[in-house]
């Protein structure tokens, strides 16, 4: 006999802990004295050791592939009845077929048939008493209700004859008495129910004119001057913080600021070709005074020309204000003798904080450990392969574009 019978009592019960599979491949269960008694064909007592064949196959065979199930396939489905690699994993371990996806659900529902088919006797045999105990006490009722029904006809069949006029009369005169109360009660609610709708209806005016009514109680015109108060000071305080004058929209086409170092990736030399054309090239040629790129928003879908230069020491405050990126050196004299619109020196965390950082490296340079405290965004340009610039390019565009929409709405359009 294999131990399909005693896994499946141990299953019921919730004992599968007392169960081990071993490295010979056998089924070890340990007799507790929960388990017991044990199946019929099955021996033992409390801390007896039983071993099966775990690669036997049992008696039990899968619905979709007609296979007999192995000791330990079964063994390990119950173990790990929702999880597929860990029960695919012990059955390879133990090299015994798992089982399949389509035996799955008939095994467990055949292995717990011992629990359900003991509840259900004991709950047949419980309705069974009840349904018992139920027609005795109706056989009582009825009984008991027969006698009453006798004597109370005989009773009232005295009295029908005398009081039968009577009653017909009185019940007429209740019923028109009760439809003059209820047409009187509705007519009272109506008036009552549009009396308050009228009372809670508000006249159509402005929002202005119904917080100042004529009626004194209703009257909130004092919270309407403390909103309209209150919007005035924010106005003033926005415009007054720090002591400055309030933020003017930038007016003219955007500044790209590059360095002014050969040292640097993108140079005057170079920056018409990158920006422009997606194309790195090396710092060699002419130096052009100034540089002009155009580009199609994606979210605008407006043509937007760009003014790239290296020299921000000489810009105004209104062109401070155009200035929408700054591409980082990692050096921090490169933001030497660049001005505030107050006039104090610059520092690289204001700059970043009033525009969009970048830094663009070769592949493989090391990044400058200043750049780590600075708000920058950072893009690679490989050495050898071209076609990898416009990666780079795109970076650059893309972060910039979003930057604007949020910080520099005005010049997206």
């Amino acid at each position: 006999m294999s131990g399909l019978p005693l896994l499946k009592h141990l299953n019921s019960r919730g004992l599968l802990s007392q169960c081990e599979a071993t490295a010979e491949h056998k089924l070890k269960i340990k007799v507790t004295a929960a388990a017991l008694p044990l199946p019929a064909g099955f021996t033992g007592g409390d801390g007896d050791v039983l071993e099966f064949d775990g690669q036997a196959a049992t008696e039990y065979k899968g619905v979709e592939s007609g296979k007999a199930l192995q000791l330990l396939s079964i063994y390990f489905q119950l173990l790990h009845p929702a999880k597929f690699v860990p029960n695919l994993r012990a059955c390879s371990a133990h090299d015994v077929e798992a089982v399949a996806s389509g035996d799955k659900k008939a095994l467990l529902a055949h292995m717990e048939e011992k629990i359900k088919s003991s509840s259900s006797k004991k709950s047949k045999s419980k309705d069974s008493k009840s349904k018992t105990d139920e027609k005795k006490q109706k056989k009582v009722k009825t009984s008991i209700q027969s006698k009453d029904i006798t004597s109370a006809l005989g009773k009232t069949k005295e009295k029908e004859n005398g009081a039968s006029a009577s009653t017909e009369t009185s019940s007429e005169f209740k019923f028109l008495d009760t439809v003059e109360i209820d047409a009187k009660r509705l007519a009272e609610d109506r008036a009552t129910i549009g009396q308050n709708i009228l009372n809670f209806e508000a006249p159509v005016a402005t929002t202005d004119a119904l917080l100042r009514s004529t009626d004194t109680s209703k009257d909130l015109s004092i919270a309407l001057d403390y909103i309209k108060s209150l919007a005035s000071n924010k106005r003033k305080s926005s415009s007054s913080s720090s002591g400055q004058p309030a933020k003017k929209q930038a007016t003219g086409p955007p500044i790209i600021v590059i360095p002014n170092a050969m040292s640097s990736v993108i140079t005057m030399h170079n920056a018409e070709a990158f920006f422009a054309d997606a194309t790195y090239t090396s710092n060699k040629g002419a130096k052009p005074k100034k540089v002009k790129c155009v580009r199609k928003l994606t979210k605008s879908r407006k043509n937007v020309e760009f003014e790239i230069i290296d020299d921000a020491k000489s810009l105004s405050p209104s062109e401070w204000n155009r200035v929408v990126s700054v591409i980082a050196l990692g050096k921090e004299w490169q933001f030497k003798d660049w001005k505030n619109q107050d006039r104090t020196p610059m520092q690289p965390v204001d700059v970043f904080s009033r525009t969009f950082g970048f830094y663009i490296s070769l592949e493989g340079a090391p990044v400058p450990e200043n750049l780590k405290t600075w708000s920058v965004k950072f893009a690679k340009i490989n050495r050898d392969n071209r076609g990898l610039d416009s990666v780079a390019h795109a970076l650059f565009w893309n972060q910039l574009e979003a930057w604007m929409f949020v910080n520099k709405p005005e010049m997206c359009v």
